[in-house]
């Protein structure tokens, strides 16, 4: 997932479109029965930009800034806590479960936690989904369905259209592709045409989406970059 493209290259990240909007209430861990409804496929010259074109595809898109919650188990604090260091360099607010936001705050990284949804103690996680506060979760899962807390997170996450990534190996790259949109310009180019500039050394034009996906609603109005079109 994370090796770099070689040199004169390019990166290629796929990416499996799943139903879960067509399940309001089911928590979107995965499993075996899982089945996607398609698949997109974003190309560039570098890892993170395709990574950054196959979330434009298959939505919902990454933020370039705002509130990210966190809430990850045990084993998984000492890898999260270098993402959410990164994240806060580049001005994103951190909200934490109880138990991440003191380990992070252990470990000098500003954080705000936030009450179980289970305590009753308003605003929770679920009312700043509500309200649009939150535009990213980071939640690796210790317990699945809907009547645990973490299940109605997650479900929450679909139902109002925010990404959530839910292994520490998706937020490292999702936290390099949110630095190179904040950082990079790129453009589009056609699937077709991708081949001839690799002939030709040309490794500095990124391409578009693969041919026949559909572009996410919502895309051309993220900064830093050109308005890419679907390839055809």
């Amino acid at each position: 997932l994370l090796v770099e493209p070689a040199a004169g290259g390019h990166g290629a990240v796929k990416e499996a479109a799943l139903p879960f909007n067509r399940f309001p209430t089911v928590d979107t861990v995965l499993g075996p029965e899982m089945r996607s409804t398609g698949e997109v496929m974003g190309l560039d010259a570098t890892f993170e930009l395709a990574f950054v074109k196959a979330k434009l595809a298959s939505g919902p898109t990454l933020p370039a800034s705002g509130n990210v919650f966190i809430s990850v188990r045990a084993e998984d604090k000492p890898r999260i806590a270098p993402l959410a260091a990164q994240l806060h360099a580049m001005g994103f607010s951190i909200l934490t479960s109880a138990g991440t936001g003191t380990f992070l705050a252990e470990r000098g990284i500003a954080c705000t936690p936030l009450p179980k949804i289970a305590s009753a103690v308003r605003p929770n996680v679920l009312d700043m989904l509500a309200d649009g506060a939150i535009k990213l979760i980071i939640n690796t899962p210790t317990r699945t369905g809907w009547n645990s807390d973490e299940g109605r997170i997650r479900s929450g996450a679909v139902r109002y259209g925010v990404p959530i990534i839910t292994t520490t190996t998706g937020a490292s790259a999702c936290v390099r592709a949110i630095a190179a949109l904040r950082n990079t310009s790129w453009n589009v180019s056609a699937s077709q045409d991708y081949r001839a500039m690799l002939a030709a050394g040309d490794n500095t034009t990124g391409n578009a989406i693969s041919a026949g996906a559909a572009v996410a609603p919502g895309v051309q109005t993220l900064p830093h970059r050109t308005s890419p079109a679907s390839a055809r």
